[in-house]
C-alpha cells in the first residue's frame, strides 16, 4: 500500500506543474491524508503554488497534523496576506517554534503592520523564543521601507546584544535600514566593520545606500572595490551605480559601467536598459552647461 501511494504521489508531483486540472483530479480521488508525510508534501506544493483553499481543505482532513503541517498553512496564509486566519491557526497550533513565530511576524512585515509585527516580536522573545536570522531580516525590511529609524536600532541593540552582529544577513539589513533612514554614516561603519564574507547583495546594498543619500562618488568608489573584490554586479547593482554617474556627470565610468553589463549579459533587462539611457541623457545634458 505504502508503495502504491507514494508512487501516486510522485505521479501528482509530475502533473500538477503542467497539467493543474489533472493533479486537481488526483488529489480528490486519492486519500492523501492516510500518509501524513505525503499529505505533508502535497500541503506544502499547494502552498507554494498559490492554491490557498485547496491547501486549507487539504489541512483539514490531516488528522495527525504535526508541526510542519501547522507552519506550513500558517506561512501560505501570511504569505499570501490572510492575516486573521493566520493568527487564527497561530493561536490555535499546539507548536509554537521560532519558525511559526517567524511566518507570522514575517506576514504582519509584508503587509506593512508595524504595532502587530513588532508586538509579536518582543512577545516572541518574553516567552522564550530567539528569534532567528530571518526574523530580524523580516523585521529590518519592514524598518527600511517604513522609514522606522527608532524601530531599527531596538532591533540594532537586540542584534548586538544576541551576537546576531557578526552574521552577515543581518548587518546587510542593519545597513539597509540606516541606508534607507538617511543615517548614511551608520550604514557606512557598519558595511566597514563587517567581518569578511560580503556577498553581493551587501555590496549592492552599500552602492544604492550611497546613490539614494546623494553620494555619487562613494557609490562608484564601493562598486569599484566591490569589482576588485571580484565580486559580481547584477541587474540590480548596476541601476544603482549608473544613477550614481547620472548625479555627478561621471560619463567615462558611466561607460565603462556600460561595457561591464554587456559582459555581464544585462543589456536586455529593461532595469539596466533605463538606467543607462537615463544616465547617458542626464549627463551628455550636464555636459553641455
Amino acid at each position: 500500500m505504502f508503495k502504491l501511494n507514494f508512487e501516486i504521489l510522485n505521479f501528482y508531483h509530475k502533473c500538477r506543474g503542467e497539467h493543474v486540472k489533472l493533479a486537481r483530479c488526483v488529489h480528490s480521488v486519492v486519500n492523501f491524508s492516510d500518509s501524513r508525510f505525503h499529505s505533508n508534501r502535497v500541503l506544502r506544493d499547494l502552498s507554494k503554488s498559490g492554491r490557498i483553499d485547496e491547501a486549507r481543505q487539504l489541512f483539514d482532513e490531516i488528522s495527525d497534523r504535526d508541526e510542519f503541517t501547522w507552519n506550513t498553512m500558517i506561512a501560505a496564509y501570511a504569505n499570501s496576506g490572510k492575516l486573521s486566519e493566520a493568527k487564527r491557526l497561530f493561536d490555535e497550533t499546539p507548536y509554537k517554534s521560532c519558525i511559526t513565530w517567524s511566518s507570522l511576524i514575517s506576514g504582519y512585515c509584508q503587509c506593512r503592520r508595524e504595532v502587530e509585527a513588532f508586538e509579536l516580536f518582543w512577545r516572541m522573545r518574553f516567552e522564550g523564543h530567539g528569534p532567528s536570522q530571518y526574523t530580524l531580516g523580516s523585521v529590518l525590511r519592514l524598518c527600511s521601507s517604513m522609514v522606522l529609524l527608532q524601530r531599527g536600532e531596538q532591533i540594532h541593540g537586540y542584534a548586538v546584544k544576541t551576537c546576531f552582529d557578526s552574521n552577515v544577513f543581518v548587518v546587510t539589513g542593519l545597513v539597509d535600514m540606516y541606508a534607507k533612514c538617511k543615517c548614511i554614516l551608520e550604514a557606512e561603519y557598519l558595511f566597514k566593520m563587517m567581518p569578511d564574507g560580503k556577498t553581493h547583495v551587501t555590496w549592492t546594498t552599500m552602492v544604492t545606500g550611497y546613490s539614494q543619500n546623494g553620494y555619487g562618488f562613494k557609490a562608484i568608489e564601493c562598486f569599484r572595490d566591490m569589482r576588485a573584490e571580484g565580486v559580481e554586479s547584477n541587474q540590480y547593482t548596476f541601476p544603482c551605480v549608473l544613477t550614481a554617474c547620472s548625479s555627478v556627470s561621471a560619463l567615462g565610468f558611466g561607460e565603462q559601467v556600460h561595457g561591464c553589463v554587456i559582459r555581464g549579459g544585462l543589456e536586455a533587462n529593461a532595469y539596466v536598459q533605463s538606467a543607462l539611457v537615463s544616465m547617458y541623457v542626464k549627463c551628455r545634458d550636464l555636459n553641455k552647461k
